[in-house]
């Protein structure tokens, strides 16, 4: 199936157009429109293809016969487009062009379309993925790719990590002696997929037509239209160029089935996915995956391949080998439930309706004279629009949703999973998983079945109170909960659609009706404890980021209010955020700010969760500004002037108390912010020659020296000009801090944080010019996102890494496992066992030292960089002038170099010096004084050479040590039974 997609597809539609014309059977071309529009379009377009392909060939073999004896090396946009546009038959590319454009429209970023640039880099990136696939296939890839050692590896079966290993590299040493992987396979650059792209969608556009019709008095009218045209549009103050659908199109995406849309390679798999044995090697049976997510980053692919070559991603390899292995099916009793409400069109449980009744505003009488009239109405029609484009695009994605679930409905199905740059692991089919919404969890459960037990039934219990979202209390009460409303368990799981509805009112009620439906299925079997479940139960950790920052510091309070520590009943840290504001909302209304009435007592944890939530992983005062304003919409009864201000008010407040709430988080958020900061403004040693005096070497700028003499003397000049560069220095200081900030997690992943300042090169395509950042071209490092993302950025490796570890003991216990970052899954017999194994590992990983072991890191990597005088803030000159391992020199000639910031910082330090009870006082360092105009100087200073101004400091004198740690120990978490729960 991942093999020939677009081979079967061509085939399929070709059968189903015999049936048409031959036999008069009814297919999918006659029943589905939007097939018998995409067989139009390949026939003319595989038409199109064949002979403007050939024009090009002999076009691009005359000019290359022109320039013949033309040396030098071209450009990419002069790179002939025949080769690759040759690579595959015409009949392969229309397929391709053909599906690859009518599947971007759910994500394309555009209501009823996608974006110019998205549709061009996409279709050629499927070109060349096909192009290589077939490659591998006629380089001798076994054509039962689903058995022999690979398949085995992929299984829970294996006892060891050790057994493991050693398949691993016996498929790989195996791999190797049959030569059945060419060596290297060679990308192609951004503006040839662009190329290639731009030609195939260019065709495409101009040859798709549909039929649209009107009946008028009785008379139906046919007009021939375009079915696709490119158009711009502004978005966010910029010109963006968009491909749009035509209206009949995009209206027959939402009903028909997608799934003849989507590329295998985007599809749950049939069989195990093949163990990884290096970052671009493994998942799919065919084609190229890869391990890591890496977006234009080639420093992050270099020291992924290195960390590989020196066996440093084995445990990593295992846990991604580990997610993937877990077979799931579909959950048929939810599924015809969810059809029944897609069917109906109605909106439902969180399906979108298939047509939104929205109320279009009247247009104000006095719009043209009352300002605040217009601006209002503006506003309503920009609201409106944006309703429609979202209710637009979740059809879409929920048509994709279950019309795979159709099509896998009796199938054992597989997720290869692969990492983000951070380390996180998602399912690489991007549409049904089980790391989707409510729907595609609801809709999935494990294919293996296992005894529930005493344990387990208990355990599905307390997951009919977790997923209804009363999870804040005890897990008795959450047990009492399900027993107390059994009767609304049995009605929902009986009728669903038509009994009193009581899953409607769940958090997440499609999850919330797939376990009534399995714990009426258990206790209505002759022995609920003998019942046999598949249904995974979740473990969920508790704002598992300030979990992680909690251990990190040792913070005793913060330990406590995210259930690190032992207690009778949950903490939600949630709920005690939203009273603490509550409580500086009442202190402020006494303080005569009236406005505040509108949202007094209405601050609820749903207003302020996603704000704590995020606060860990770096959100900014904008950031929690917004998403406090969505909650404050959702209250349906305040002006969206209002919404505004109120919202940045309580954004405020909610940053303030998390601070006040989690000090220890702050201390250390703010050290990994400081230390990002300082290692992106840093240059390697041996490059701070070149920002000095624009030469690589002393001996090169010496040879400058001698050159420009010996061309004065020639000249008889009496001296040489100064040198002068093309640059200044402080241009070439930017231009040269290009260090990102990079570390390894725990299980040895190196991660580097990509953000660099943006440099985007012109390309010219068939459809229009379009600009894009070539990711091999030289570029600095942007400080400011270097410094505020890392705090998260570290926090997510953290999290990643204990899923991982979870992961691969959870597969040594042999226990059926999946996550979604901080929520673990597993069958409800095994929940305990998984509740001590997370504690566990949780433990171990944070009594490993990690902050200290990450600032040695940093010491090691970057200790002798060089960081310049004029970047450093009067914190790093603090920080420097006290501590006492920096040489006497280092801290005197920073203080001279700085001049009235370095003497003001230097005089606040001798303040502090005391010998017992008395100051003693010590004399100021003067800043130097400028030469007299005349020239002359005093005999003291003739006789004292002259010290050349300090212009660069080492980095390992600025990087500040790190937060005092409190008195938490972690390994009390492992009596919290709500750690994870």
């Amino acid at each position: 199936m991942e093999r020939t997609v677009y081979d079967f597809a061509k085939q399929r539609r070709e059968f189903e157009a015999r049936n048409l014309k031959d036999l008069k059977i009814n297919t999918n071309l006659t029943k589905q429109p939007l097939q018998k529009w995409m067989w139009q379009w390949y026939k003319l377009l595989k038409e199109r293809l064949a002979e403007d392909i050939k024009d090009i060939k002999d076009l691009e073999a005359i000019e290359a016969k022109k320039k013949k004896t033309k040396t030098k090396a071209e450009k990419p946009e002069a790179v002939p487009l025949a080769p690759f546009l040759s690579c595959l038959t015409p009949d392969v590319l229309a397929s391709i062009t053909v599906m690859e454009v009518m599947s971007l429209p759910s994500t394309g970023g555009v209501e009823g379309g996608m974006k110019t640039t998205r549709a061009l880099l996409d279709v050629g990136k499927a070109v060349e993925a096909e192009y290589q696939a077939r490659i591998l296939r006629r380089n001798g890839l076994p054509e039962k790719a689903n058995n022999g050692p690979a398949r085995t590896m992929s299984h829970q079966s294996l006892s060891s990590l050790l057994e493991r290993r050693a398949q691993r590299e016996a498929v790989r040493s195996e791999a190797d002696k049959k030569k059945r992987r060419p060596e290297v396979l060679l990308e192609w650059s951004a503006p040839i997929r662009l190329k290639v792209g731009a030609f195939l969608v260019d065709h495409l556009v101009k040859i798709a037509k549909v039929e649209a019709t009107k009946t008028e008095n009785g008379i139906t009218h046919k007009q021939e239209q375009e079915a696709f045209y490119h158009c711009y549009e502004h978005m966010r103050g910029m010109k963006i160029g968009v491909i749009r659908l035509n209206r009949i199109v995009a209206e027959q995406l939402e009903h028909d089935p997608v799934t003849p849309l989507v590329h295998p390679r985007q599809l749950p798999m049939l069989v195990p996915p093949r163990p990884w044995i290096d970052p671009q090697d493994g998942g799919y049976l065919t084609g190229r995956a890869a391990a890591m997510r890496i977006r234009e980053c080639q420093e992050q692919k270099a020291h992924l391949e290195e960390a590989s070559r020196q066996g440093h991603l084995a445990h990593v390899f295992d846990g991604l080998d580990v997610l993937g292995s877990t077979p799931w099916v579909v959950n048929k009793e939810v599924f015809e439930v969810a059809l029944k409400v897609w069917n109906s069109g109605e909106e439902f449980a969180g399906l979108p309706p298939s047509s939104k009744n929205l109320k279009t505003p009247e247009l104000p009488t006095d719009y043209d004279t009352n300002l605040k009239a217009k601006t209002d109405y503006q506003h309503a029609m920009r609201e409106l629009e944006a309703q429609r484009r979202n209710n637009h695009s979740e059809r879409c994605s929920v048509n994709y949703k279950m019309d795979i679930a159709h099509a896998f409905r009796d199938e054992v199905m597989y997720f290869p999973h692969n990492l983000d740059f951070r380390g996180r692991a998602y399912p690489i089919p991007p549409h049904l998983s089980h790391i989707g919404d409510d729907l595609s969890r609801g809709l999935l459960k494990f294919a293996e079945r296992r005894r529930l037990g005493e344990r387990g039934l208990r355990w599905l219990k307390i997951h009919v109170a977790n997923v209804f979202g009363n999870d804040k209390i005890s897990l008795d009460a959450r047990e009492q909960f399900a027993m107390d409303h059994l009767e609304d368990i049995y009605d929902s799981a009986k009728n669903p659609l038509d009994g009193k509805k009581w899953w409607l009112k769940a958090d997440d009620p499609w999850q919330c009706l797939a376990t009534c439906m399995e714990l009426r299925a258990a206790l209505d079997s002759p022995n609920p404890i003998e019942f046999e479940s598949n249904l995974p139960v979740h473990q969920d950790g508790t704002c598992n980021g300030l979990q992680h920052y909690a251990a990190l510091g040792g913070d005793a309070v913060g330990a406590a209010q995210v259930n690190l520590d032992v207690a009778d009943r949950p903490s939600d840290v949630y709920s005690f955020v939203a009273r603490m504001v509550e409580e500086e909302i009442k202190k402020d209304i006494a303080a005569g700010m009236a406005d505040l009435e509108l949202i007094s007592g209405r601050v609820s944890r749903k207003v302020v969760k996603q704000t704590v939530m995020t606060t860990v992983y770096g959100v900014t005062m904008v950031g929690a500004r917004a998403q406090i304003e969505r909650q404050l919409r959702d209250l349906g009864d305040i002006h969206h002037e209002k919404c505004w201000t109120l919202a940045n008010y309580l954004a405020r407040k909610t940053l303030t108390c998390i601070g006040d709430l989690f000090k220890g988080a702050n201390g250390i958020q703010n050290w990994l912010s400081v230390a990002a900061r300082t290692i992106s403004r840093s240059v390697p040693e041996t490059r701070t020659h070149f920002c000095e005096t624009g030469y690589n070497t002393p001996e090169e700028f010496e040879a400058a020296i001698a050159a420009a003499a010996a061309k004065a003397a020639a000249k008889g000049s009496d001296a040489a000009k100064p040198l002068l560069t093309k640059t200044s220095e402080t241009e070439r200081i930017r231009h040269e801090q290009m260090v990102s900030v990079i570390w390894s997690t725990p299980l040895g992943l190196p991660i580097v944080q990509p953000y660099r300042k943006t440099v985007r090169k012109q390309v010219k395509t068939n459809l229009q010019t379009v600009f894009i950042s070539d990711p091999n071209q030289r570029s600095a490092v942007s400080p400011r996102k270097q410094a505020s993302a890392f705090p998260p950025n570290f926090i997510h490796s953290l999290d990643a890494t204990h899923m991982l570890l979870t992961a691969i003991t959870m597969n040594k216990a042999g226990l059926a496992f999946a996550s979604v970052h901080d929520s673990y899954w597993t069958h409800p017999s095994c929940v305990d066992e998984m509740s001590g194994i997370i504690r566990e590992t949780f433990i171990k990983l944070h009594t490993e030292n990690i902050l200290e072991k990450l600032r040695d890191g940093f010491i090691q990597r970057y200790g002798n960089f060089k960081v310049p005088i004029e970047d450093l803030l009067d914190e790093d000159i603090d920080r420097i002038l006290g501590r006492s391992d920096v040489p006497e020199e280092v801290k005197q000639g920073v203080v001279e170099a700085t001049g009235q910031r370095g003497l003001k910082l230097k005089a606040q330090h001798i303040e502090d010096q005391y010998e017992g009870d008395l100051f003693v006082p010590r004399p100021l360092p003067m800043p130097k004084q400028a030469a007299p105009a005349d020239g002359s100087s005093s005999a003291e200073e003739a006789t004292t050479p002259a010290v050349p101004p300090l212009r660069w400091v080492d980095l390992k004198y600025i990087l500040p040590p790190l937060p005092e740690r409190g008195d938490f120990d972690v390994s009390r978490t492992r009596q919290s039974q709500y750690f994870f729960s």
